[in-house]
């Protein structure tokens, strides 16, 4: 919770100008080696520190989600195409 406050708070500085409004959602990642447990305890530690949390989900479908919003326009549609992800972390 320390953690995500801390990130809270770092994120708050750097939105906008004024810095009037509080960042208070968040997408978080985590690694795809975390049980349900440690989901759960991520999404207490947010709830802990003030912060909704839109969604959780694994590094590896944060990759591939980014990929395809960056990459729409330059995917063909009319056949599927394979693309591979390499997890260097």
């Amino acid at each position: 919770a320390m953690l995500l406050k801390k990130m809270q708070s770092i994120a708050t500085m750097n939105v906008g100008e004024n810095n009037a409004e509080m960042v208070t959602e968040a997408v978080v990642t985590v690694p795809d080696y975390f049980t349900e447990r440690q989901r759960r305890a991520m999404i207490d530690a947010a709830e802990i520190a003030g912060i909704k949390l839109l969604q959780l989900i694994s590094e590896h479908a944060a990759t591939s989600l980014a990929y395809g919003i960056l990459r729409a326009g330059d995917l063909p549609k009319e056949k599927p195409v394979t693309v591979g992800f390499i997890d260097i972390g």
